[in-house]
């Protein structure tokens, strides 16, 4: 094994940050200029290219960035321009405004929103709320234009009633007084939750008036919410734009409702209604589009759900409700919609787990008829598929691959057939340096008989002789998989400019901490998406689960039974948000294994986070959960834990950790803290916290 100083170096070698420089042409980000012409960035050694893709001829050629990125015209970052590009909208004083991008007359539309009611705006406890503020980043407005261009659809939350939240800046920038920031944010166990309601403005006389979709209460997230972090928003508007089609969550998540809405009145119409005792959700990833389109040529509605135990589309008359029949079938879960032919009758999306013998993870684009006889895969390869259809639904861009092989990007016709090769990543580089992909595994989880999927990175001086401590590095959130499926990325989330960082970062931080002389594991256990309902739902089945920790530990047992350079007595895990709590969790439910953790900005008690995720993830008796804190669990604590958290923290509030640490410290348990000043939730590729984290588990392991 190489010495301490040089695996310092190795380990930063692999950073996210360092290491994306030694990969090339590995990411195409497609950016629409019409509805099937394209361009993306490569890059290569030499520097980065930009390169314009006419699908139509097939051509791809290398252009300037003159050509992509000239500010003619350009709109800011904080207004919603309208689709024949000649107005945009804006939020000011609480109230919509309306700019003329032609005359440049700026007007206000609505002149009775105050604060925490305010129009465009949505609830103030969200994940990045009071950052956002307090760096002055202007976000569009939570709103959608209607295709003409006259009508738009926005929302209104009041959180008047809302108790307020707290943080304590200790050390601002300025001055020697800390600062105190109050928002709003709505707990599960609170009485007053967030009301939010639906608006309609008629930009072409002033008019204001609400639709009549009844409030959504609890949850607070609109159907916008998702759009301010770079997700495109699934067409609500008929294309006459007389006609809105949206949903509505309970506060429990155990219902949806879908509401047709005249546009001209604000009168909504009940089409459908989804329920069970657990929670339902239109999107395996639950923070994506839903997946629900209207149908304008036949007055028919595709919906998804889970009710057969796999997420599936199915066929409803849009007037009644009524079903149809299942456009999809057998095993296996349906991603996104991504297109309609409504002409030729054929649905476009992505599914996993349908192929047999094949990783239920690796996303596939397929298609199939309305009428439900036909179901084709249009992306053969067995390998994990990014897929990006252009606006007219006429090609895919697809980039594929596994963690030991090239990932590939090509044009595709809607048939699938490959009409343009694009690039080919190179990670020369790296495996110059002696580096390997991490091996991908499947083992048994907790019951015996439940398939695991994981990976296993090894460090590039890696010594089969040698007997390695093994680091489990674990999320298990019911929203997303952390398993890296292919090179370069984790692809557990849409892949969007705005996780990319996130992407790239959940894939190399293993590595790099592997470097330093650890065998690191990353896995899905039960209670993470993209399988059947059941392995989904094994949280709410098992509270004291939460995160699969029982199935990461069953999972290691059988790894080190066939590895025996896994020292499997020494074994730690570290893990952020829901990872962290998992993390800690994982030591107090299994302390005679986990022997070393690091927990850091956890949500250690859902009911204390945000009213939306605590209701669905507890359900309607709180009491069963609080038994399975881990403050109620913190006298189990034996091994050497370091608890990090970041003062400014609105998504996991500091409180969660400090009760944990209080109730160590009425327990009586040596452990470590860490504060990270000014940081909020996302302080995971911060120099020091790397460090620390590395350095805890060099000591401890």
């Amino acid at each position: 094994m190489r010495n301490l100083n040089d695996r310092y170096a190795s380990a930063t070698f692999f950073q996210p940050e360092h290491v994306v420089k030694h990969i090339h042409q590995w990411c195409v980000l497609p950016q629409w200029v019409n509805d099937c012409c394209f361009w993306y960035r490569s890059s290569t050694p030499d520097g980065e290219l930009y390169v314009y893709v006419d699908p139509r001829i097939p051509e791809r050629r290398v252009a300037s960035e003159a050509e992509f990125t000239a500010a003619t015209g350009a709109a800011s970052q904080s207004e919603l321009v309208s689709p024949d590009g000649k107005s945009a909208m804006y939020v000011q004083g609480h109230n919509l405004w309306l700019h003329d991008r032609i005359s440049g007359e700026r007007r206000a539309l609505t002149s009775d929103g105050v604060e925490h009611f305010a129009y465009g705006i949505e609830q103030g406890g969200t994940m990045t709320s009071l950052s956002d503020a307090l760096a002055g980043k202007q976000l569009p407005p939570a709103a959608m234009w209607s295709p003409d261009s006259r009508y738009l659809l926005t929302i209104r939350v009041d959180e008047r009633a809302v108790q307020d939240m707290h943080l304590l800046q200790v050390v601002p920038d300025e001055g020697l007084r800390p600062r105190l920031h109050t928002y709003k944010l709505a707990m599960a166990a609170d009485e007053h939750l967030p009301i939010l309601s639906y608006w309609l403005v008629d930009t072409h006389n002033g008019r204001v008036y609400p639709t009549q979709v009844p409030t959504q209460t609890g949850t607070g997230e609109s159907v916008f919410y998702w759009s301010q972090f770079g997700m495109t928003i699934a067409r609500l508007w008929r294309g006459d734009s007389r006609v809105i089609h949206l949903h509505t969550q309970s506060a429990d998540q155990r219902r949806i409702d879908l509401y047709e809405v005249d546009a001209q009145s604000g009168a909504a119409h009940l089409v459908l209604t989804e329920s069970a005792e657990t929670p339902v959700y239109l999107n395996a990833f639950r923070f994506n589009n839903p997946n629900y389109r209207v149908l304008d040529s036949s007055g028919d509605l595709i919906w998804y759900s889970e009710k057969s135990g796999w997420g599936q589309l199915y066929l409803h008359d849009l007037a009644t409700g009524a079903l149809k029949h299942r456009i999809t079938g057998g095993t296996g879960v349906v991603r996104d919609v991504l297109h309609v032919d409504e002409v030729e009758r054929w649905v476009y999306f992505t599914a996993g787990g349908i192929e047999a013998d094949r990783n239920p993870y690796y996303r596939h684009l397929y298609r199939a008829r309305l009428d439900g006889s036909a179901q084709e895969l249009l992306t053969p390869e067995d390998a994990e598929h990014l897929i990006a259809m252009s606006p007219d639904g006429s090609y895919v861009v697809d980039s594929y691959g596994t963690l030991d092989s090239p990932l590939r990007t090509v044009v595709r016709d809607v048939r699938g057939s490959v009409i343009l090769p694009l690039e080919t990543s190179d990670d020369a580089e790296l495996r110059a340096r002696g580096w390997r992909p991490p091996e991908a595994f499947c083992a048994k989880g907790r019951d015996g008989k439940t398939d695991i999927y994981g990976v296993l990175y090894r460090p590039t001086h890696f010594d089969p002789d040698v007997r390695y401590p093994v680091i489990d590095m674990i999320y298990g959130g019911s929203q997303l998989t952390v398993t890296p499926r292919l090179f370069p990325l984790v692809t557990g989330s849409p892949y969007s400019e705005f996780n990319l960082e996130i992407l790239l970062e959940d894939f190399w931080a293993p590595q790099a901490l592997s470097e330093l002389g650890f065998i690191v594991v990353v896995m899905d256990g039960m209670g993470t998406p993209y399988r059947d309902r059941w392995f989904h739902e094994a949280a709410l089945r098992e509270p004291g689960n939460a995160g699969g920790a029982e199935d990461h530990v069953c999972a290691i047992r059988q790894l080190a039974a066939e590895r025996p350079y896994m020292n499997v007595s020494r074994v730690g895990i570290c893990g952020h948000s829901a990872g962290g709590d998992n993390s800690l969790k994982a030591m107090l439910r299994f302390p005679d294994f986990f022997k070393v953790g690091v927990s850091s900005a956890g949500s250690h008690n859902i009911a204390a986070y945000q009213a939306g995720a605590g209701l669905s993830d507890m359900g309607p008796d709180i009491a069963d959960f609080a038994a399975m804190t881990n403050e109620a669990l913190a006298h189990n604590l034996q091994g050497k834990l370091l608890l990090i958290y970041g003062d400014m923290d609105e998504n996991c509030h500091p409180l969660h950790t400090l009760r944990v640490v209080e109730a160590l410290i009425k327990a009586d348990k040596d452990f470590d803290l860490l504060v990270m000043p000014n940081r909020n939730h996302s302080f995971t590729t911060a120099p020091y916290f790397v460090r620390r984290r590395a350095e805890y588990f060099l000591q401890h392991l």
